[in-house]
């Protein structure tokens, strides 16, 4: 039971960390109740180790959002995100990929310059 009681206080805590503007008036107490069911538990109590005013936008962050929507500029959602880190990824990890497909390249041009050689010879 302690722990249900102490969900709440965390959570108040955290929000105020976070720089959330009515944070000073909730009373942890209040909040108490949301711990006591498993599924939000879970959820509360990876949300209050996680979150830290790292995971929060400044004021001046905020105002350039809110630029980029008014000029109709297209902003990533967290699908496109997503698909955008997919493929950037393996792009970042193969870069000695990229050192053997030239290799790779090369070999292929030297046997194509070998086999034009010995094609022009039985022509002739």
């Amino acid at each position: 039971v302690k722990s249900v009681m102490d969900g709440g206080a965390r959570f108040v805590e955290i929000l105020k960390r976070t720089g959330y503007f009515k944070a000073n008036s909730l009373n942890g107490e209040d909040f108490d109740w949301l711990f006591e069911t498993l599924e939000n538990k879970s959820f509360l109590e990876w949300f209050c180790t996680a979150l830290n005013e790292h995971n929060v936008l400044s004021e001046e962050e905020l105002q350039s959002f809110n630029a980029l929507q008014k000029l109709s500029k297209p902003i990533l959602g967290e699908e496109a995100l997503s698909e955008v880190l997919k493929i950037s990824k393996p792009l970042d990890l193969n870069t000695n990929n990229c050192e053997e497909e030239e290799e790779t390249l090369k070999m292929l041009e030297n046997e194509f310059q070998a086999l034009k050689k010995i094609k022009q010879i039985k022509i002739h």
